[in-house]
C-alpha cells in the first residue's frame, strides 16, 4: 500500500512538472498581452488614452494644452499627437 502511495505521488509530481512546462510559455504570452492591453509601463499616450485615463473629453484636453498644463509631442514625420504619461501624472496637484 505504501508503495502504491509513493508511486501515485511520483506520477502526480511528474504530471505537475510537465503541465507547468507546457503552460509556462502560454502564460508568459498572456501576461505580455495583458500588459500591452492595459498600458502597463507605457510612457507615450495617444490623446484618447489620456482622456480615458483622466476621464475627460477631447475638448477639455485641448483646453488644458492651450493653458500650458500639458504638452503635446509629435514624431519627425508629423503624424499623430502624443503625450508623456509622466508629465500627465506630474501635472496632477494634491488637493486638501
Amino acid at each position: 500500500m505504501n508503495q502504491n502511495l509513493n508511486l501515485s505521488n511520483q506520477i502526480y509530481q511528474m504530471l505537475a512538472q510537465e503541465s507547468m512546462a507546457y503552460l509556462k510559455p502560454s502564460l508568459e504570452l498572456l501576461v505580455s498581452e495583458l500588459k500591452k492591453a492595459f498600458s502597463i509601463e507605457k510612457e507615450i499616450l495617444k490623446p484618447d488614452e489620456v482622456c480615458e485615463m483622466l476621464t475627460i473629453t477631447n475638448p477639455t484636453l485641448d483646453k488644458r494644452v492651450k493653458k500650458g498644463i500639458f504638452s503635446r509631442y509629435s514624431f519627425d514625420d508629423g503624424r499623430g499627437v502624443y503625450f508623456k504619461r509622466s508629465e500627465i501624472i506630474s501635472a496632477l496637484k494634491k488637493v486638501n
